[in-house]
């Protein structure tokens, strides 16, 4: 599977009709729409045949309205950066498994959470097998608990001290 990023106009097609077509197609495996008219997806097929696929559904060629267009490009993990949710980075890292651990499920809710003003704290404690444990709670609620390991305890330790105030300016994080 790779990666790609399908951008379309209006005139194209409606949203939900896109991700409707792209469940139907037996070779792409995950789609991920984080903003209007674009789609990250991964397919087995190389990008021309996808894109013909794609015009030869939703573009008819002869009557075709004025600004029906799309672009469908392959993603190259290592010259790619911007500023996108979780699940699109896993997309694009992993597009044959882009479901993301549970771990990561947590301190990123987590993170976000902070960041938009929720109350936010966690708990340590030590497992029945004397693993270190984190739960992780928002706004009082548990969301969840993960071991601590030398992996994830620099983020563990940036998350404990994340505070609404001090989220705006990521870039002195650690």
């Amino acid at each position: 599977m790779k990666p790609f990023i399908l951008c379309f106009s209006d005139k194209f097609a409606a949203p939900g009709e896109v991700q409707h077509y792209l469940d139907e197609v037996p070779e792409i495996g995950y789609w991920y729409r984080f903003l209007p008219n674009t789609i990250l997806l991964t397919s087995s097929l190389e990008g021309p045949m996808l894109g013909r696929l794609l015009r030869q559904r939703f573009v008819r060629l002869v009557g075709r309205p004025p600004g029906a267009g799309f672009i469908l490009a392959e993603i190259k993990h290592e010259s790619t950066w911007g500023l996108l949710p979780y699940q699109a980075w896993e997309l694009i890292e992993k597009p044959d498994t882009p479901v993301p651990k549970r771990e990561d499920i947590i301190t990123a809710t987590y993170f976000i959470s902070i960041r938009n003003g929720d109350e936010g704290r966690i708990a340590f404690a030590k497992d029945a097998d004397g693993k270190e444990i984190a739960e992780f709670f928002v706004s009082g609620k548990s969301i969840g608990k993960i071991e601590i390991t030398d992996k994830n305890r620099k983020l563990i330790t940036y998350l404990e001290k994340m505070k609404k105030e001090t989220t705006k300016n990521l870039l002195e994080a650690d």
